[in-house]
């Protein structure tokens, strides 16, 4: 099978955000959560790594969206 341009030169793999919330079986709630934390619009294109990156920080963050002091 031959491989893509993006294969061959190494450059980052973009891939529509729908595509890895099935990938990655993230729930509806916390994938609107995430596009909200971040900004991102239905349709984006990100890297795999970014994606599960950004669901990692919004499911460690507060509700109240304040930042925590890790030494308290």
């Amino acid at each position: 099978m031959a491989k893509t341009q993006a294969e061959t030169t190494g450059a980052p793999q973009l891939v529509p955000i729908e595509e890895l919330q099935s990938r990655h079986k993230t729930p509806v709630a916390v994938f609107r959560g995430v596009l909200a934390a971040k900004g991102w619009k239905p349709g984006k294109h990100v890297e795999e790594n970014e994606y599960i990156r950004a669901v990692a920080e919004f499911l460690g963050s507060p509700v109240s969206g304040k930042k925590v002091k890790s030494d308290a």
